[in-house]
């Protein structure tokens, strides 16, 4: 009697391990998860006289636009946290955007322009004026 408990128990083992290794290598890989501030944003193609940067998930997006001279940038704040547009070498500054709260510049000479927020200065972008 034992001997037939441990047959049943083996079979049940063996049965049991290879469903779970059919299961697994049947299943494919759940995608990756990335938050809005982890994807690569990718400049515009298009150069106009308006763009439009949306502030959100503590990332400016896209990171880098190209406008004409004398073209305008909005800043469209959606972060429920207070950010600033505010370049790297003192040009400009929007002061505080609490959420909702747009802002503009019109950068009227060709250039680079990297600004990035004061109170989190890992977020960083760029606006090229050409």
């Amino acid at each position: 009697m034992l001997q037939a408990y441990e047959k049943g128990f083996f079979i049940f083992t063996l049965v049991s391990a290879f469903l779970l290794m059919f299961v697994t290598l049947a299943c494919p890989p759940a995608p990756a998860v990335t938050t809005p501030a982890e994807e690569e944003a990718t400049p515009e193609e298009v150069i106009s006289t308006e763009t439009t940067v949306t502030i959100e998930g503590f990332a400016f997006n896209p990171r880098e636009v190209k406008i004409k001279a004398g073209g305008t940038v909005i800043w469209q704040q959606k972060d429920s946290a207070p950010h600033t547009v505010t370049s790297d070498d003192g040009k400009f500054d929007s002061g505080s955007l609490n959420q909702g709260e747009n802002w503009s510049f019109t950068f009227e000479k060709p250039g680079i322009y990297e600004y990035h927020c004061r109170p989190h200065p890992w977020m960083k972008a760029k606006v090229i004026v050409e």
